[in-house]
């Protein structure tokens, strides 16, 4: 077990430095040549002399070698700063992430939890009784989530509120422990959206996973043996049946996690992933490099601890 949980620690160690190899030469090959938000379009560009240019490079450092730059972003990654914003007056990024890093965070692990909540049951169902009426309607529900996007599926929600309710969409972000009334009516909208086009995977993903393992033999063996359908299904169905469920909830849980872009757009939630559009619109080159690496980061943590949990539900991992 210690070997396993070794040789997945290490693997990520190159994974990582990929990614930031990956992300730092991307964000260097962008059009204004990393002045970022200090020349926000071609007219302001044209209008600054290049011994102002010049002078802006100075003060961002990006007159030096690239692997000094990259040297330097690595330092402050390390340290915990992330690095200054150019567009909020050298506000360090490590005060946006704790700021607005909280209601991602929110968003990402109810979604998730909800989704199984859901979908778990519904496709546990489908599978035990299979082309019945419950089955057809819950494969017609889960294709409609499954082709709706989020996005829209958020406008038309959002619209509904302001309709007949007077829905104003919040700028502010607030946390739980400060009030828990206003931070969950921040987070209800994104919570919904994201939750019933995960839940509607979930529940296919559990179906054919249970339907495949309701027809295995050791399962026939212990209903032959007089065991209730719940005891076999409890005890010999589910710990087999959910390791794909599993794995498919920690990709899910990664990618929102990671910033849930789109839907925190569509209502305006001040959240990680509406952060980094208003960095990329405003070219603040430093803050979208640091959210871009830390949706990486917390990527491949997640799908890390997934592998784990994966080791000790099925023993047959960490031997391999």
């Amino acid at each position: 077990m210690k070997g396993y949980l070794a040789r997945r620690f290490l693997l990520t160690i190159p994974t990582l430095f990929g990614l930031t190899v990956l992300i730092f030469g991307a964000m260097r090959v962008l059009p204004g040549g990393g002045l970022g938000a200090f020349v926000v379009d071609d007219m302001v560009s044209q209008q600054l002399t290049d011994v102002q240019i010049q002078a802006i490079k100075r003060e961002l450092g990006l007159d030096r070698p690239l692997y000094i730059q990259y040297y330097t972003w690595m330092r402050d990654v390390f340290d915990g700063s992330f690095g200054y914003s150019q567009s909020r007056g050298g506000e360090p990024i490590k005060d946006l992430i704790l700021s607005r890093g909280v209601i991602s965070a929110e968003i990402g692990i109810l979604s998730v939890l909800l989704s199984w909540v859901i979908g778990l049951p519904v496709g546990m169902l489908s599978a035990i009784k299979p082309n019945s009426i419950w089955d057809k309607l819950a494969s017609t529900t889960t294709v409609l989530f499954l082709a709706l996007p989020n996005f829209w599926l958020g406008l038309l929600i959002v619209l509904a509120w302001v309709v007949f309710w007077g829905y104003h969409p919040p700028f502010v972000g607030v946390n739980p422990w400060v009030d828990p009334v206003a931070n969950f009516k921040i987070i209800i909208g994104p919570i919904l959206v994201m939750s019933t086009s995960m839940a509607a995977v979930i529940a296919r993903m559990a179906r054919s996973s249970l339907f495949e393992v309701l027809r295995q033999d050791y399962v026939k063996t212990a209903k032959s043996k007089g065991l209730a359908e719940r005891v076999v299904i409890a005890r010999h169905v589910l710990p087999n049946a959910l390791l794909p469920v599993l794995t498919i909830s920690g990709v899910m849980l990664g990618f929102v996690m990671g910033g849930s872009v789109a839907v925190e757009v569509a209502f305006t939630t001040p959240g990680l992933g509406r952060s980094i559009v208003l960095a990329t619109i405003e070219r603040d080159m430093n803050v979208v490099q640091s959210l871009v690496l830390l949706y990486g980061m917390i990527f491949i943590l997640v799908n890390l601890i997934i592998d784990l949990l994966y080791s000790v539900l099925d023993p047959r991992i960490r031997m391999s």
